[in-house]
């Protein structure tokens, strides 16, 4: 079901960028990829924290997606931000994925999005990977299941 949300987001982004926003796409169909990709990898990394860390992993998941958007250069120029997030950018997913969308959105960096795009599969496979040897799964039945957030 996640999985689903994921690619149903993916695919109004992109219809709102498309038509919404009436950006004209250099390779829509990469972009379309890129979307999709980057919103599965994502799933998958928030996964593994949330399977080895409970909901401390959502907490962690919520940092480094904070952490991500300041220092991938989406928002405001990596170089600008200062030192810190110049020294982690390339090592951060959404940096590649900020990559990948401006190549296949604008023609950026002569169009290459594929190596970008590579290295966040590649990440959403490892965190899957260790998402599905990490910690265990808790079988419960219908009965005993209860809100996960009580208000």
């Amino acid at each position: 079901m996640p999985a689903t949300v994921v690619l149903l987001q993916a695919l109004v982004l992109g219809l709102t960028v498309l038509w919404g926003l009436k950006v004209r796409i250099f390779d829509p169909a990469a972009f379309a990829l890129c979307l999709t990709v980057a919103g599965l990898s994502f799933l998958m990394i928030v996964m593994l924290l949330t399977r080895a860390l409970g909901d401390a992993g959502k907490v962690f998941a919520m940092v480094f997606l904070a952490v991500q958007l300041s220092a991938s250069g989406g928002v405001l120029p990596v170089e600008l931000s200062g030192g810190l997030y110049e020294i982690i950018s390339p090592w951060l997913p959404m940096t590649w994925v900020v990559r990948a969308v401006k190549a296949a959105m604008f023609g950026a960096y002569g169009g290459a999005w594929q190596s970008p795009m590579l290295l966040v599969t590649a990440c959403g496979l490892i965190s899957m990977l260790l998402a599905c040897w990490i910690g265990r799964w808790r079988y419960l039945h219908p009965a005993q299941m209860q809100p996960a957030v009580g208000l």
